[in-house]
């Protein structure tokens, strides 16, 4: 079953729209109403019922239905209904929309997107307030069916439906997306409640938003008619990063969370000036802390020794690179300046004590970071190229070592020689 063939399993398959002509096996189209041959349709009926005695109510030609005689009596004299009989002659005329409409088959949405508006306009008359619920249930159950299967790509294109929809009932459009939205957003407010006595970690909110596909589905719905649950995961996921931090501070967690919600495609003008802004002060916040714990290592390093482990926490662990080179240099480059002369600073002290290859490490993962103060760079090149000269001079020494210690041996030789 291909992605652009029948979504629906066959067991979902007429639940909500039997097509009388289909249904009575005619192989021929009417161009209009006034063109119907009521005695071959009742020559059709006949063999019909026929058909449905003789197979238990099975029919040939319509497979995966099974119907008994009553049921397909109702279903042909439907035809005798104008607004019905208009309905299904349109949709019977059109092989792709009687799919969609008996079958759960998403080619009429998707087989010509370049011109999907005059396809629509095609049918803007064919669905009309007393039938347009048929099209209303049908979706709904198919759009559930897409989203159990994770076939996100074509929802945008589903919804193009709209178009043969009133707007007075295109809130019945989104029943079952919505019902499915809130399901998972539940869920996330159930994770905010937590976060405000408990600790919660990223697996809660990656099982819902990533494994549950809520991500998915949502950045794939419009937005004129999904705004209220598009602005609603955007506030929970706000209120879950700040109300994180307000009980016990994890900035890693809480960046994480508001920089997963400016990833939606979706824009809001109620949220996202406050998601950047709380990202803002969120990140400034872990900057600091960061930053006076690098000085602890500096004092440390004054007195015993360090090691690359301890840096590295801060650095990458606690994403302080990551971080400080995301955070704009201009309000933060006093934030800049402290980091890299920190560095610079511990890189000199063990070097001191000699440990040169940290040092060097140290202040080449300093030249990483894209600094805008030269007289900081120069500085940190100045002491890299220092340090790298003593430690080339300090290893040539011990790499001749051997030289010294038989140079010194011959020296006492010859004394004693001469003594």
């Amino acid at each position: 079953m291909s992605e652009l063939g029948t979504i629906l399993p066959s067991a979902k398959w007429y639940q909500y729209y039997i097509n009388p002509f289909e249904l009575m096996g005619l192989q021929d189209k009417y161009a209009s109403a006034d063109d119907i041959n009521s005695n071959q349709i009742k020559k059709l009926k006949k063999l019909l019922l026929q058909e449905i005695e003789l197979e238990d109510g099975e029919i040939a030609w319509m497979p995966n239905l099974n119907i008994d005689k009553a049921k397909a009596l109702n279903v042909c004299n439907e035809l005798h209904n104008k607004n019905l009989l208009e309905l299904h002659l349109s949709v019977f005329n059109d092989n792709r929309l009687l799919n969609f409409l008996s079958r759960g088959d998403c080619t009429c949405f998707l087989a010509d997107l370049e011109n999907a508006p005059l396809v629509f306009k095609q049918h803007n008359k064919t669905f009309n307030a007393n039938t347009v619920l048929i099209l209303i249930n049908q979706f709904n159950l198919v759009i559930a069916e897409i989203i159990k299967s994770k076939q996100f790509t074509i929802i945008k294109q589903l919804f193009n439906c709209r178009n043969w929809v009133p707007s007075s009932k295109l809130h019945l459009l989104t029943e079952s997306t919505t019902a499915i939205l809130n399901k998972h957003l539940n869920k996330l407010e159930i994770i905010l409640n937590k976060a405000k006595n408990q600790d919660i970690s990223w697996d809660m909110i990656d099982k819902i938003l990533y494994k549950d596909a809520l991500f998915n589905i949502i950045n794939e719905l419009p937005q004129d008619l999904f705004k209220e649950q598009q602005e609603r995961i955007l506030k929970l996921l706000n209120l879950i990063a700040v109300t994180t931090g307000n009980r016990k501070a994890n900035f890693a967690l809480e960046i994480k969370i508001l920089k997963t919600a400016q990833q939606f495609s979706f824009k809001s003008k109620k949220y996202d000036k406050l998601i950047a802004s709380n990202l803002e002060i969120i990140q400034n916040n872990s900057v600091e802390l960061s930053l006076n714990n690098l000085a602890e290592i500096l004092n440390k390093a004054k007195y015993s020794d360090i090691s690359w482990k301890m840096i590295d926490q801060i650095l990458y662990k606690d994403e302080l690179l990551r971080m400080i080179n995301e955070l704009p240099a201009g309000p933060f480059w006093k934030q800049h300046n402290i980091m890299l002369r920190l560095l610079n600073a511990i890189a000199v002290t063990i070097t001191n004590k000699g440990n040169l290859t940290l040092a060097i490490k140290i202040l080449k993962k300093a030249e990483q970071y894209n600094c805008d103060n030269k007289e900081i760079e120069q500085l940190i090149a100045k002491n890299l190229q220092f340090i790298k000269k003593n430690q080339l001079s300090n290893d040539y020494l011990k790499g001749n070592g051997w030289i010294y210690f038989i140079l010194i041996a011959t020296g006492i030789l010859l004394l004693k020689t001469c003594s």
